[in-house]
């Protein structure tokens, strides 16, 4: 979109962050200004993804295919309950075949649906074993209530 801020920075930045919490997880690194880039590179994710969304659904919304929801959904639905369990997935979706010749716009949105049922049952996922080692987390301190550690 020109005139659009670029999300080079933003993603520049989750590299970095991301680069930084897979250092915390090699064997004998104890920092913990680690674990704070961890919990950074999430929100940033979010963040990242939050705006290329609402800037994927700007542009379209200039094509022939109808979109359900205004612009402002394809962030509000990540954040109004109980909206987010679909609005977001109906967003990707019309940016999706908004995105895609005419031709190929009732083609099956497998990969779109695995994406949005893997992030739902997320939350009710086992968490890996690696991660269970770290203390400082909160995906840790998740990980060890449920397997009903301390």
């Amino acid at each position: 979109m020109p005139g659009a801020p670029s999300l080079r920075v933003p993603t520049t930045l989750l590299i970095v962050l991301l680069g930084l919490e897979t250092a915390s997880w090699l064997p004998g690194v104890r920092l913990p200004a680690l674990s704070i880039a961890g919990e950074l590179s999430s929100i940033t994710a979010i963040l990242a993804l939050w705006w290329w969304m609402y800037r994927a659904r700007n542009l379209a919304g200039r094509g022939d295919w109808p979109q359900r929801r205004p612009r402002s959904w394809a962030v509000g639905g990540w954040i109004a309950l109980p909206y987010c369990l679909w609005v977001p997935f109906q967003a990707m979706a019309d940016i999706w075949r908004a995105s895609q010749p005419a031709a190929e716009r009732t083609r099956s949105l497998l990969l779109l649906r695995l994406w949005w049922a893997t992030w739902l049952a997320s939350p009710l996922l086992p968490c890996p074993a690696a991660p269970c080692t770290r203390v400082s987390s909160r995906s840790t301190r998740m990980c060890h209530r449920r397997a009903g550690s301390s």
